[in-house]
């Protein structure tokens, strides 16, 4: 039940002598603002979906990022461990090659100690003497005639040691496989 108003004072005197207020709106007003509202929330839905968007992106790019990251920290490693391999190849043919205990003594600490280098950042020997051919760990480079049926494809002599870092291969062994 609406009243009904001579003029816009009487309305105002009684909007603000009542305690609740009072809207009256007129059914082109209540249409308008309808629509209007309707706008406003497909606009906040728009984006509420461009920020959710914006965030899985930016949670995909910190991960790419960190992976990139990690994957270039091990790249480093493994160019410098690579650069350190040559080295402990030059020791066990010293070892070979000389015959005074205490200058052998000497090279098998300093030899120690870059295997203790490289176990520190997870490098480790390829074990090939007497497992089945992997080409995966190991490069073959000739074949040797076997008489045990049990030694063939099987690695029987290493000519040098392959590592891997990680379970990635940094070198090969080289090795000869029986046949």
């Amino acid at each position: 039940m609406e009243k009904e108003y001579e003029n816009a004072e009487n309305l105002n005197e009684e909007i603000n002598d009542s305690e609740d207020p009072v809207v009256v709106l007129c059914d082109d007003e209540d249409e308008d603002l309808k629509g209007k509202l309707d706008a406003e929330k497909a606009r906040a839905d728009e984006y509420l979906l461009t920020a959710k968007r914006l965030q899985a992106e930016f949670d995909n790019y910190r991960k790419r990022t960190n992976e990139t990251n990690k994957r270039v920290k091990e790249d480093g490693n493994a160019e410098v461990l690579m650069g350190l391999i040559p080295v402990l190849d030059s020791f066990a043919q010293a070892e070979k090659m000389i015959e005074d205990p205490k200058t052998l003594d000497g090279i098998a600490i300093i030899k120690r100690q870059i295997d203790d280098l490289l176990s520190r950042f997870n490098v480790k020997k390829i074990d090939a003497l007497g497992c089945e051919f992997d080409p995966n760990f190991h490069n073959a480079i000739m074949q040797m005639d076997v008489k045990e049926e049990e030694k063939k494809n099987t690695v029987v002599e290493v000519y040098q040691e392959g590592y891997t870092l990680g379970g990635r291969v940094l070198r090969h062994s080289v090795v000869i496989v029986g046949k």
